[in-house]
């Protein structure tokens, strides 16, 4: 075999071996456009994640969604329109609003409407616990009619609000009809009355009678009497009403031995309690807007009470300083002060009634009260002494409102510059604000700088940027984004909401 004959042999085995490679990858890219077809298919028959939830656990985010405000009539609107809006999603999502009875819980007589819609709900929500809430802008015959309705399913009320019911002779029907009834299951009851003026005013105290098992009562425009009765409450909330006198006694009728959290609203005259005389074993959470609270606190014992939240109401209070250690097991402290009635306090007596306060509530304008010298006399001379330096176990500071007073803060750095200067750990300091009316963010910038390096600092509903804005004025619209300020980057730290 000379030269060429061996060249083309060598060829003709080169050209089968190209053959059985182009043979192999025409099948290998058959096979690739088949798997990518089996793939496009099992994506298109699979749910996404969210689809993927047990139903159970899907019924709970829908209910998030769908959880009412205290106090809000039109929120049953929201309910009512976000109900919908997840129904129509998906079938899925639909078959879960619909057999999931407590999503069909909540019953708001707020507004006109017939009593289909109601008796279609009551359908839906099954065996489940009620919430039931009745507001003004309804008139008594309308509530009538679907208080028929819902009147046989009473045993199942787990809470009943009533509220902005302007119309006294339709609120006192509306109690009258309630008190015929047994509210066997109800654990919270909520009322809010406006003043009657010359009228009658509505008595709701027999219809907390027909509540047996209640757990959580809230009277607001409350009006005492010597028969009032509740039970063994664990929370108590009451506002009284102004103008209107309190039974001298009326402290004696608190159900003082179950109660959790009671809070005491209002202007409160010619009460006499005695010293120590009213003892609260429970008590874990006292809220005070009350006139003269010092001869309540001075008449009540309180082994376990951990939060004081007080309002301030423009009374003196150096009688904290003959408190001594009876309220050494409040750890949580909130203070509701304007800057109007601050002065009135005398801040180291203040502090010195609460000396292991580990967490601090305080307002910005009231900082100054606070971290601010005082000059104390003594039989010794005169020396300062800073209000705040009281609580010498002190962890955590919120500052509401985060209202940025310049006095306030600059009280709050010298004061935390100090503390630095004798070793003492880092303060856990977090401004907040209304997330409706979020102060300035070059003002947060500045407070955050000063801030900064003393303390650990927590941000809560603040912006840390201008507001971002949509603009158009030079050319097609474009988003612009203000930057961070870049000295806080690095020291941002996220906290989980709750």
């Amino acid at each position: 075999m000379d030269e060429l004959e061996r060249a083309r042999a060598k060829l003709s085995q080169l050209e089968i071996i190209e053959r059985a490679h182009l043979e192999h990858l025409l099948a290998v890219r058959k096979a690739a456009k088949v798997q990518r077809i089996r793939i496009g298919e099992i994506i298109r028959g699979r749910y996404p994640a969210i689809y993927r939830l047990p139903t159970g656990l899907l019924a709970r985010i829908f209910g998030f969604a769908l959880i009412r405000e205290e106090g809000k009539s039109k929120q049953f609107d929201v309910i009512r329109e976000r109900r919908r809006n997840l129904a129509g999603v998906s079938r899925l999502w639909r078959d879960v609003i619909l057999d999931t009875p407590d999503l069909w819980s909540d019953f708001g007589l707020t507004h006109l409407r017939n009593q289909t819609p109601l008796k279609l709900q009551l359908r839906r929500s099954q065996d489940a616990p009620l919430h039931v809430t009745i507001t003004d802008e309804v008139g008594y015959p309308e509530v009538e009619e679907l208080l028929d309705d819902l009147l046989p399913t009473m045993n199942r009320w787990r809470s009943l609000h009533i509220y902005n019911v302007i119309d006294i002779p339709n609120l006192t029907a509306i109690i009258y009809t309630l008190s015929e009834g047994l509210f066997s299951s109800l654990e919270e009851f909520y009322v809010s009355m406006q003043h009657p003026g010359d009228g009658e005013y509505p008595d709701p105290h027999h219809l907390v009678r027909r509540m047996p098992i209640l757990k959580h009562l809230k009277f607001e425009n409350f009006i005492g009497t010597d028969d009032f009765w509740t039970g063994p409450l664990e929370t108590l909330e009451l506002t009284f009403a102004d103008g209107l006198p309190i039974p001298q006694s009326f402290h004696q009728l608190i159900p003082a031995q179950s109660l959790i959290a009671l809070s005491l609203i209002g202007i409160v005259e010619d009460w006499k309690p005695e010293r120590n005389g009213i003892t609260f074993p429970l008590l874990q959470k006292l809220t005070l807007d009350i006139s003269h609270p010092q001869v309540f606190l001075d008449a009540i014992s309180a082994p376990k009470l951990q939060h004081f939240h007080y309002i301030n109401h423009k009374s003196a209070w150096d009688a904290f300083g003959m408190y001594g250690l009876k309220f050494d097991c409040v750890h949580h402290l909130t203070f509701d002060a304007t800057s109007v009635s601050v002065p009135l306090i005398e801040g180291v007596a203040f502090c010195q009634g609460f000396p292991n306060t580990t967490h601090a509530e305080l307002h910005s304008d009231s900082l100054h009260f606070f971290f601010t010298p005082s000059r104390i006399s003594g039989e010794f001379g005169e020396w300062s002494q800073t209000p705040v330096d009281n609580w010498a176990s002190l962890q955590k500071l919120t500052i509401l409102d985060s209202g940025f007073e310049t006095k306030g803060f600059t009280s709050l750095v010298l004061w935390l510059e100090n503390r630095r200067a004798r070793g003492l750990p880092k303060l856990h300091i977090k401004l907040t604000a209304d997330p409706s009316f979020p102060p300035d963010a070059a003002e947060i910038s500045d407070v955050c700088r000063k801030l900064q390096g003393l303390c650990v600092l927590e941000l809560d509903c603040l912006p840390l940027s201008p507001a971002a804005h949509l603009t158009g004025s030079t050319g097609p619209p474009y988003l612009i984004l203000p930057a961070i300020e870049p000295e806080l980057v690095n020291d941002i730290f996220w906290v989980p909401t709750k």
